[in-house]
């Protein structure tokens, strides 16, 4: 219950800063604040997962550093889906035919609190280079993972955006 009423609080913060802001600097703010992507990742409720963007990658993001606060490993694709593919046919080619072009990867990242004595704290993150150019085109984020009640992108952990 205190994570969203924190998450409602920081977000109306941020809209005053806009409010407050204004002119053209918020925009240069924000393209610059793209160069770095975080995505975190975690449990919800019911089974499932989320994954947060923060910000939107643009053609300006050069490093992504992933998070995992889940109860188990995740990994993260982020890709440049090929032009008239859906991501379940990306995912489903694993990229042939010119279905996706991978612009980054991580490796699993363990979960937050590894009961194999590996990791006792909270996950650092891991931080990886994006290839670029980040030509336009609609791209995709996503856990490739694949667990008890199916892939872990058709559980919440995707997220599909365009960069122009």
């Amino acid at each position: 219950m205190k994570r969203p009423a924190l998450l409602l609080s920081l977000l109306a913060l941020g809209a005053l800063g806009l409010v407050a802001c204004g002119g053209d600097d918020d925009d240069e703010e924000t393209t610059a604040s793209a160069g770095r992507v975080t995505v975190t990742t975690s449990d919800t409720a019911d089974g499932g997962y989320t994954w947060e963007v923060s910000p939107t990658p643009t053609a300006e993001t050069i490093l992504v550093n992933f998070k995992n606060e889940s109860k188990e490993p995740h990994a993260l694709i982020f890709a440049r889906l090929g032009e008239g593919y859906t991501v379940d046919e990306a995912v489903e080619l694993e990229g042939r035919k010119g279905s996706a072009t991978q612009v980054m990867r991580t490796t699993s990242a363990p979960p937050k609190n590894f009961d194999g004595g590996q990791q006792t704290g909270p996950p650092t993150g891991e931080i990886a280079d994006v290839t670029k150019p980040l030509d336009p085109g609609d791209y995709v984020m996503l856990c490739p993972l694949a667990g008890k009640d199916g892939p872990h992108y058709k559980l919440g952990q995707l997220a599909e955006f365009a960069i122009e």
